[in-house]
Parts: structure tokens; sequence; C-alpha cells
């Protein structure tokens, strides 16, 4: 088994990520650079996965590359920082990186390596799920978007204008979803959104819009006046994007969880309970009574775990007590909506208590301010 292993390290770092990638029978492949390779990959066996420098936004431009080829698309990319920081993960996952580790932590490329020793990267979802159509200006952006949208199972067309956009939608068979950039309409997004939907006869065809931040809150408020539109941000990773078209598409038939799930980023370190050493990973969703952590690196089911993050609307970690009950495994091309990592229920009588009704509270904020929730 082999993974890749893309740009400028130093060679002593390359010894040490051969060395710890050995510790999991994987053999890395280097590549000094993005071009290089380029030039390569698509001629080979698609790697387990590929760990990626990432100086600079250049890296965007390489992720959305492999998105776009037919061999590499599913391919998992490991964001490897300089150093571990709320900005570092922002950037990687909005580039279309699956996770993300700091590069003098040897042990995250060995546990890495080994989390994806069964995955086949060459297999991706059957198109159970329908047709979906992602709509932006940008191609890399399209092709980022898209691959999750194949992961969820779809069979996904693209439209780069709004013109084409309403051509493409009015083919049979008719979308089940559309996720589209509102530049695609110069600011008449939501013309189009009604002039789709009245030519294939589906007033409530689900939308998720991507807009720029200075205009996040004018459109959500539009949409918020018809049925099927959710809003996020162009800078939203694309996993929370597949969240909200999971939202648009689950029957609300019935309320099964207590209380419901709303998108939260945020860098959260967690450890086995009475460890010292964090591990580092990045909050996909909360609720009242838990939390979903993406990350290649779970503990095991049933742990009791220490987790610390930063409530919404918070500027300081709280410390929480919680038990792992479901991880997710890196699934390559076949992912559904949830992100690999894994999800907590918070344990209430071990928590400090100061800690736990600040939770509560900013929780109890976020889900007053906010309409997109899961069932």
């Amino acid at each position: 088994m082999s993974v890749a292993v893309v740009g400028a390290f130093p060679s002593h770092e390359v010894d040490m990520i051969s060395l710890a990638l050995s510790r999991s029978q994987v053999r890395g492949v280097f590549h000094d650079n993005a071009e290089v390779a380029k030039a390569t990959l698509p001629h080979g066996d698609a790697p387990q996965c590929l760990f990626l420098k990432t100086d600079d936004e250049a890296a965007s431009q390489f992720i959305a590359w492999m998105r776009g080829d037919p061999k590499l698309f599913s391919v998992p990319v490991i964001a490897v920082v300089n150093y571990i920081s709320q900005r570092s993960y922002v950037d990687a996952h909005h580039w279309g990186a699956d996770d993300v580790i700091c590069a003098g932590d040897v042990g995250s490329y060995t546990r890495r390596a080994a989390a994806v020793a069964e995955l086949d990267p060459t297999v991706g979802a059957k198109p159970v799920q329908g047709r979906a159509i992602v709509a932006h200006r940008d191609r890399g952006r399209r092709q980022v978007l898209g691959r999750g949208l194949r992961q969820m199972g779809f069979d996904v067309s693209f439209a780069a204008l709004g013109e084409e956009l309403r051509t493409i939608a009015t083919h049979a068979p008719v979308p089940q979803i559309v996720v589209a950039g509102s530049s695609i309409a110069d600011g008449k997004i939501l013309d189009v959104v009604n002039g789709i939907r009245e030519s294939v006869h589906e007033q409530d065809l689900p939308f998720v819009l991507l807009t720029a931040p200075d205009q996040l809150a004018r459109l959500t408020a539009l949409g918020a006046q018809t049925t099927g539109i959710e809003v996020a941000s162009e800078s939203a990773p694309p996993d929370d994007l597949m969240f909200l078209a999971n939202e648009l598409l689950s029957a609300r038939t019935a309320e099964v969880r207590q209380s419901p799930r709303y998108l939260h980023g945020t860098l959260c370190g967690f450890r086995t309970a009475g460890e010292i050493r964090p591990v580092y990973g990045y909050t996909y969703n909360i609720s009242r009574e838990g939390i979903y952590v993406r990350t290649f690196d779970p503990p095991p089911n049933a742990d009791r775990v220490w987790v610390e993050m930063m409530p919404p609307g918070r500027d300081r970690a709280l410390h929480l007590r919680a038990d792992v009950v479901w991880r997710r495994p890196p699934s390559g091309g076949v992912g559904g909506a949830t992100p690999a990592g894994f999800g907590v229920r918070l344990n209430e009588a071990a928590c400090p208590p100061e800690d736990l009704v600040e939770y509560h509270v900013a929780y109890d904020e976020l889900r007053a301010n906010r309409h997109t929730a899961l069932p």
C-alpha cells in the first residue's frame, strides 16, 4: 500500500515521514511540488490518501484539480500545516481537504495511514439519489462541491452561469437539489431559482445558495421568505454545504433527536479521560446533548473523552466530558453527508458545572438565531 506526499519537505522531514508511514506498513511516494504530482499521479494506481503541504493558496488549486480527475477525486487529502490553528483548519476545509495535521507530529502520519488501510479510493458512490446540479463561476469550486454530492449518491451536472443552469435544470430527469453560487446571476439569483422551479413544475425544488460573507444576512432573509432554500457563505467548507443539502432533503415527519443539530465549526482538542496530550480536530455540528468532531483519528467507541472547544459566540474554551457513541471512518468516494470523525454525548454529571451551563446557554442562543436544523 502506498500514499502520496506532495510538497517541498526538507530531507530530514522526508526521512521522518517515511519512518512514520512504515510503522503502518505503508510506503510514501514523494512529489516535490504540485506540478510534479499532476504529471505523475494520473498514470499510476491511485494512492490510499495524499498528504499535501499547504504553504499557500496554491494548495486549493491542486485539490480542485484532484477533484476533477476521475481517478483521484475520491482520494482523501490530508493537509499538512506548520502549526495547528483555527485559520489552518478553516482554509484547509474550505479548499476541500479532509483532515489536517501538524508537520512535526510524527504519530499523525502513522495513524492517518492506518485509518485509510481498508479504503479503496477507486470505489465511488452509486448515483442512487437522482440528479444534482452544481452551478458556480469558478471551475475548481464546482469540482470540489461536486465531489461532496457524488459522495452522497448523486449524478452531478455542472453549470457556470445562470442561463446555463436554467437550461440544464429543465433537462430530464428533474434535479433533486441545486447548489449555486449567487454570482452566476449578477445579484438576481432568486429570480433564477423561481424561474427554474416554474419551468420544472417543482415549487419546492431544494436550493443551497452560496454568497459573499457581506451578502449573507441579506440573502438569508430573502431566502427565508420561501421554502426549500438554505444559504451559506462562499467561504464555508464543502461538507457544511452537504449538511445543508441533507437538511433540505431529509424527511421532517418525526423528531428523532432530543434537540436539533446546528453547524458549528471550531478548533477543538480531545483526549481520552486522564491523558495530558490532546489530539486536534474540528467540530462539525453540535446539539444540546452532543458534538460531532471531524478527524481521521477518532478515539475508540464507548471511550470517555475530554473535549476543549469554544462554543458559539464565545472566546473562551470550555472543558467538557463526554462518551463516544459513534464513529465514521474515512470512506473515500462513498461517504454520505457526514465527514469522517466521531460523535459524543455529553456526560453532564462529569462536566464542570460552569462550563456545562455556558455550553447550554451558547447552544440555546445559536438555536434562537439560526433556522438551519436537522431532525
